[in-house]
This record gives structure tokens, C-alpha cells and sequence, in this order.
């Protein structure tokens, strides 16, 4: 018996390509982030839905973050390269916009992308250009393949 098992894994394994685990490729990474720039220090979340492939990571990214000068809501996609299945840098860049103040502008953001991210952002808000860095706590939720 146990050899019949081990013989249907083996020639299963070539129907999988060779893949005997099937990790997933979509998560939807939430995330806490804390950090500061020049309009002082922030604290808010972020929410993603990504896909990965063997060489690159892609989707949409949602934070808002609250400061001394109101709350600022960031979106749009983001991109990770990854070398040797590992990863080495992630871009996002979008819309942004202050709640308080109504201003509105955009924003590009680098980051490593980890558990633990650090990250630097530079975004311009109604006229005015801002440099925020920080760090970024992701827990990754499966999505499935």
C-alpha cells in the first residue's frame, strides 16, 4: 500500500509540473504604520490586494494615515521585484489626499518589502511637497491561488 501511495505522489508531481506544495499567489496584506516627516509624526493602516509571479509582485494599495494636520488617504498600485524568489524593492505610487484640509495631489513611495517594512514616501498636497519615512507591519492573509 505504501508503495502504490508513494508511486501515485511521484507521477502526480509531473501533472503539478513539479510543484509538490502549491503556495498560494494573491494575498491581502494588512498592515500598521507608523513613521514621520517634515508635517510631524504619523500613525494609521494600510490595506493590499497582490499577486506574485516567479519574478514580480503587483496590485492596489489603500493607507490612511492621521497626523496633526488631518487624515491622509493614499491609493494605487504598487510593484515588487523579486530576485532569486526573494524580494528586493517595492514601488507604489498614486492619489493622495488630506480629509481635513481637502487638499489633493499624488504620491511615490519606495519600500522593502518584508514583514517589517521601512519605507519612504514623497508626496505633494495642494501646492506643497512633503517627505515621509516610517515603518510598516504587514500580516499577509491568503488569498489563494
Amino acid at each position: 500500500m505504501k508503495l502504490f501511495f508513494t508511486s501515485l505522489l511521484f507521477f502526480l508531481s509531473f501533472h503539478l509540473n513539479g510543484q509538490w506544495f502549491s503556495l498560494p499567489k494573491n494575498y491581502m496584506p494588512i498592515g500598521i504604520n507608523a513613521g514621520g516627516g517634515g508635517s510631524g509624526g504619523v500613525f494609521g493602516g494600510e490595506l493590499s490586494f497582490l499577486h506574485f509571479n516567479d519574478e514580480i509582485g503587483y496590485g492596489l494599495f489603500f493607507d490612511a494615515v492621521k497626523n496633526k494636520n488631518g487624515t491622509r488617504i493614499f491609493a494605487g498600485p504598487e510593484f515588487l521585484a523579486l530576485y532569486k524568489s526573494k524580494f528586493i524593492i517595492g514601488l507604489e505610487a498614486g492619489g493622495a489626499t488630506n480629509t481635513k484640509t481637502n487638499k489633493s495631489g499624488f504620491m511615490f513611495g519606495l519600500f522593502i518589502p518584508y514583514y517589517v517594512i521601512p519605507y519612504f514616501r514623497y508626496f505633494h498636497l495642494g501646492g506643497e511637497d512633503f517627505a515621509e519615512a516610517g515603518i510598516l507591519f504587514k500580516f499577509p492573509i491568503p488569498l489563494g491561488n
